[in-house]
């Protein structure tokens, strides 16, 4: 059986992994309005640590989109560059074709 510090670690866990999961604007709107972050909080967490998640969590999701714009201005480049011909089927091909009269 669980114990009660148990259960509430997992509400906590849990709440966090909500957070994460929702995008930037939706975060920052929950921060301009605690009554709706305290809504989604587990009863047992203060309104600090409720905002102090809150607030990790938004940077975290503010790390990721900032982590992935810059994957893509890499990827970018080479992207626009021309696609390497596909094998020589053409050249294989002509291997099996009949002799030509």
């Amino acid at each position: 059986m669980l114990t009660w510090s148990e259960i509430e670690s997992t509400m906590q866990i849990e709440f966090e992994l909500r957070l994460e999961a929702q995008e930037e604007a939706v975060l920052r709107e929950l921060l301009e309005q605690p009554a709706l972050l305290r809504r989604m909080a587990p009863g047992h967490l203060t309104d600090d640590e409720v905002r102090a998640i809150a607030e990790k969590a938004l940077a975290d999701v503010v790390a990721r989109n900032a982590a992935a714009a810059a994957a893509a201005a890499l990827l970018e480049p080479a992207q626009s560059q021309p696609a390497a011909a596909l094998w020589h089927w053409p050249t294989l091909f002509s291997w099996f074709r009949p002799p030509r009269r």
